[in-house]
């Protein structure tokens, strides 16, 4: 699966706080639209990946609520795990989920909702710190 969600243009180059927020992100999850889980990227910090499952459930609820009550217009969701919170977006081409580290998790969340649209998600899973764990 292409992840290449690029930035809107006009996007501006991420700033020194930009990169401490990004910095927070303990593992990223690429679901297509549909909910399926097609890529894992960890880091050393967050290799579990039992939250990919409550993700998963997650969507095919939202899934199935938008089907059933004709619900349209998610575009994020923040579920709360027991260990890490998971800020969960939908993008033009895929959903992706962003486990957090609960420290900074108010802050990375208000930043990823405000920038979702500007974030290469490609550049960020290229950055040293993750590692492929699951590729479909």
């Amino acid at each position: 699966m292409n992840i290449s969600h690029t930035p809107e243009p006009n996007a501006q180059a991420p700033t020194a706080g930009d990169v401490l927020l990004l910095d927070s992100l303990i593992g990223v999850t690429i679901f297509d639209l549909n909910g399926l889980p097609q890529e894992y990227y960890g880091t050393v910090d967050g290799d579990d990946t039992r939250w990919i499952q409550i993700v998963f459930q997650a969507m095919g609820l939202q899934l199935l609520l938008g089907t059933a009550f004709q619900v349209s217009g998610f575009r994020h969701a923040i579920i709360h795990d027991a260990s890490h919170p998971v800020a969960v977006f939908k993008l033009r081409t895929c959903c992706v989920a962003f486990l957090i580290n609960p420290a900074n998790f108010h802050d990375v969340t208000a930043w990823l909702v405000a920038q979702i649209d500007n974030v290469n998600l490609s550049d960020l899973l290229a950055d040293q710190r993750f590692s492929v764990v699951v590729k479909s």
